[in-house]
């Protein structure tokens, strides 16, 4: 008896087994996808300190940036106008926008955090640009990490204590975020120390001026603030940032 062929069977398998790449390659796609989301530190890319009155300052890249990453811009401005307005760019084209910026009242000094986030490609060699108000001093650094999104909360605030506290964010919108703390101080008689749970990365200062700046990544929502001890009038800042 000749052998009868079943069309449909081999139509509905054959969908099934589009069906099936599909998936493996969406659920491959989401692993991928989850990964490259992972928040870390990747290195300080240029810091600089100038000690005399000027109105622009140029940091330059000791290494390349990688496309896709953030750059965070920390600056401490001395005596400076604590309203006029700070630019950050780069030779890249990048655009930074400022996520916070902490004066102390009118002492004259301010404390800022820049980011751009999903950047272009910055080369070794490369130049970030700072332009503001005529200041006596300027400390600034840039830092890199992957998997930042988007700016989700932010605080400051400023005192004479000999312990600082940015003040505390309101609650996060995801439970990995990286937190980012800044603070800067006038008059002290040492760097920042900071509280349990934070990196601190390599401080700037120049006599008794400081900037300090540090990192921890989330593992649950809630309200977290920069804290630690310190000397002389001090201004800290915290912003956290989804992946």
């Amino acid at each position: 008896m000749p052998r009868l062929s079943r069309p449909g069977l081999a139509k509905r398998s054959c969908a099934c087994l589009i069906l099936g790449l599909i998936v493996l390659s969406a659920l491959s796609a989401g692993a991928a996808g989850a990964a490259a989301a992972t928040i870390s530190y990747v290195g300080r890319v240029a810091s600089g300190t100038s000690a005399s009155a000027s109105t622009s300052a140029t940091l330059t890249a000791s290494r390349p940036v990688a496309a896709g990453d953030a750059l965070l811009v920390s600056i401490l401005l001395s005596s400076t106008t604590v309203t006029g307005v700070v630019n950050v760019t780069d030779s890249a084209g990048n655009t930074y926008a400022i996520d916070r910026d902490q004066s102390d009242g009118s002492q004259g000094d301010r404390v800022l955090l820049f980011s751009a986030r999903n950047v272009r490609s910055l080369p070794a060699g490369g130049t970030i640009s700072l332009s503001f108000p005529s200041a006596a001093e300027c400390h600034a650094s840039a830092d890199e990490f992957t998997g930042l999104a988007a700016l989700d909360r932010a605080a400051s605030a400023w005192g004479t204590t000999a312990a600082f506290s940015s003040g505390a964010t309101a609650p996060t919108s995801q439970a990995a975020e990286l937190l980012f703390g800044v603070v800067g101080n006038e008059s002290g008689v040492a760097a920042v120390t900071w509280s349990a749970g934070w990196t601190g990365l390599p401080a700037l200062s120049a006599s008794t001026d400081h900037l300090g700046a540090a990192y921890q990544v989330s593992n649950a929502v809630g309200s977290f603030a920069a804290t630690g001890a310190i000397s002389g009038t001090w201004m800290a800042a915290i912003a956290t940032y989804t992946s």
